[in-house]
This record gives structure tokens, C-alpha cells and sequence, in this order.
């Protein structure tokens, strides 16, 4: 499915108007109608916002998969942490990089400063 269908079906499930969907996140129930016919799309700070007020993540919305966009973040994490000479030369173990990956999750808060 396209973006706008998923916004549409997420909405419908949260059995939310358009109105209310609008308002939730700061915009005209125009522009969520202009979303799920496909007229426009929404910018990637708005995604995030309909994402958590519909209670469904970027895979949803995006029709990913989310095992291939959680190996090619783990693939990208690992060659950032080669490139700056994380691991003196050894390789990072799989097991290592889950453990990793997760606290990275539980610290995405702390990590990621939102009020910049």
C-alpha cells in the first residue's frame, strides 16, 4: 500500500475523523484529506507525528520491511563504528552490535537532543 492508504487505514483503526486526526497533529482536516487522496505527503517531522499519535511506526507507514531497515541500520551503525577506529581493529561481533543496537534504543532520548 501507498502512504496515503496507510495513513487512511491507521486513522480508521484509531477511529479517528480527519478533523480529529488534524488537530491531533497540528494541522486542517484539508490536509489529511489531501494526504489520503494522494494530493500531497506529509514531510518526515509530520510522519513522526502521525506515527505516534495512530500508534504505528515508519514501517507501517512506509510499507518497509522491517527486518531489511533493521539490518541496514545495523550495517550502517557498524561501518560508522569501523570508520572512526571504534573497535582497534577487531570486528564487531553480532552479538555485540544487538547489544549495541538496543542500548542505543533505551538512550535514544538521552542521545538524541529534541529541543535543538
Amino acid at each position: 500500500m501507498a502512504l496515503n492508504e496507510n495513513i487512511k487505514n491507521a486513522r480508521l483503526k484509531m477511529n479517528m475523523t480527519q478533523r480529529d486526526l488534524g488537530n491531533a497533529i497540528g494541522v486542517s482536516h484539508n490536509t489529511i484529506s489531501d494526504w489520503e487522496n494522494g494530493n500531497h505527503q506529509p514531510d518526515a517531522d509530520t510522519v513522526m507525528k502521525l506515527c505516534k499519535v495512530l500508534n504505528v511506526d515508519a514501517n507501517y507507514m512506509f510499507d518497509w520491511d522491517e527486518k531489511v531497515a533493521a539490518t541496514d541500520l545495523k550495517n550502517t551503525l557498524k561501518n560508522i563504528l569501523k570508520e572512526n577506529n571504534f573497535f582497534d581493529g577487531d570486528d564487531l561481533t553480532e552479538e555485540n552490535l544487538e547489544k549495541l543496537v538496543k542500548f542505543i534504543n533505551v538512550n535514544k532520548e538521552f542521545i538524541i537532543d529534541k529541543k535543538n
